[in-house]
């Protein structure tokens, strides 16, 4: 794909996941998480009205967060049928904690994390 080299990232287990933008017919986010270094989580934008409809990233690369990820990368469809949230675990013996990020067609909101979980 057009663009589609060096996202950044270890690429391998469950480190990425892959959204429709909501809303849109061709947009897509790539999220990827980095458990070697570099660390943190980032997203990129695909286009695949791009390239003769065989796509290009349009937007690589933006991190979101420094954190050391765990390959623990996931998404759930929002209760509206509209809307997704992008999960990742932090790697962190202490505190595991996970971050959750709103993905809607104004983009992408967060991180929300919770103070705790409840494990009962």
């Amino acid at each position: 794909m057009q663009n589609g080299d060096t996202l950044v990232g270890g690429l391998t287990f469950q480190e990425q996941v892959i959204v429709p933008w909501p809303d849109s017919s061709s947009l897509f986010y790539i999220f990827t998480a980095g458990i070697f270094t570099p660390y943190g989580f980032w997203y990129s934008v695909v286009d695949m009205s791009q390239n003769g409809g065989l796509g290009a990233v349009v937007q690589k690369n933006v991190q979101l967060t420094t954190y050391q990820a765990s390959d623990c990368v996931a998404a759930v469809k929002h209760g509206n049928g509209r809307d997704w949230w992008v999960f990742f675990r932090r790697f962190d013996t202490v505190n595991d904690e996970y971050y959750r990020y709103l993905v809607s067609p104004t983009g992408i909101s967060g991180p929300f994390i919770p103070k705790y979980w409840n494990h009962n």
